[in-house]
């Protein structure tokens, strides 16, 4: 079932005008809210980086609401039904192993800035589950706005060794952990 939520995803690539299907389509959601960022960074200098990050993921959330809160409402309810069971670890661990980078940033901004993101929030940290998210995706920085268990042993330190790159400008977050 959740291969077939994934292979039904689509989205038009704005560079391109082609339709990309599947895991691919999280690869350009999450350029296009890459763009977005960079655009909000530059029209709103003097806004709190967290309240940049929450527009352009809410803009891009926006732009993909017929596709992302059903894949977020199944992946959600998916791991409340393996909670359940005695060995909740090691299905989890199965389950990190079949979600793209792409979806585990797409994840981590809906965990991390959306109101919507709360309860996907608490399972994310105490599973650790981007503790596998590939630090070229995620601004450091950004690192910050989840607990440190959400990235599993070593934490947000861990992640920083791994050289994450910058978006250029101010990047200075105020820390949410909880």
């Amino acid at each position: 079932m959740y291969d077939s939520i994934i292979n039904s995803m689509s989205i038009v690539d704005p560079t391109t005008g082609n339709t990309i299907w599947g895991r691919e389509s999280f690869r350009v959601m999450y350029s296009n809210m890459r763009r977005i960022y960079r655009d909000k960074k530059k029209e709103f200098p003097n806004t709190e980086d967290e309240r940049i990050v929450q527009l352009s993921y809410e803009r891009m959330f926006g732009e993909e609401h017929h596709q992302l809160p059903h894949y977020f409402r199944f992946l959600y309810n998916f791991i409340n039904m393996i909670e359940d069971s005695p060995e909740a670890p090691k299905y989890i661990k199965l389950l990190q192993a079949s979600i793209s980078n792409q979806e585990l940033i797409i994840i981590f901004y809906n965990c991390s800035v959306s109101p919507h993101g709360h309860n996907f929030r608490r399972v994310a940290e105490k599973y650790s589950l981007f503790e596998n998210m590939s630090p070229r995706l995620l601004e450091h920085h950004h690192a910050q706005l989840v607990d440190d268990k959400a990235f599993g042993n070593g934490g947000y330190e861990a992640l920083k060794r791994k050289g994450i790159p910058q978006i250029r400008g101010d990047m200075s977050v105020g820390s949410r952990r909880s």
